[in-house]
């Protein structure tokens, strides 16, 4: 009788959550329109600038892309890249 109780509520409960994602997945999926934007890629002078900043200000995407192509991120060498000490219990 117990085997048998426990089995009868894995079924309904799993049943139960079916239901209510098949009941609320309309409510929290993407509209149609807004799933085609999202696949379809945006011209780079389309964004709008990005604050980064007081120093900076508002700089557009092109720009900072423009910048990141002509100074890329250096490479750290492994051999001159310092272990942080590691504390007791802390960073």
């Amino acid at each position: 009788m117990l085997k048998k109780n426990i089995i009868v509520f894995n079924v309904v409960s799993l049943l139960l959550c079916l239901v209510i994602s098949v009941v609320l997945f309309p409510y929290v999926s993407l509209p149609a329109d807004t799933l085609k934007a999202a696949q379809q890629g945006k011209p780079i002078h389309e964004f709008e600038a990005v604050n980064i900043g007081p120093d900076f200000g508002a700089v557009s995407v092109a720009d900072m892309m423009e910048y990141y192509m002509l100074n890329p991120p250096q490479k750290q060498d492994n051999a001159s890249a310092a272990v942080p000490k590691q504390h007791f219990g802390g960073c």
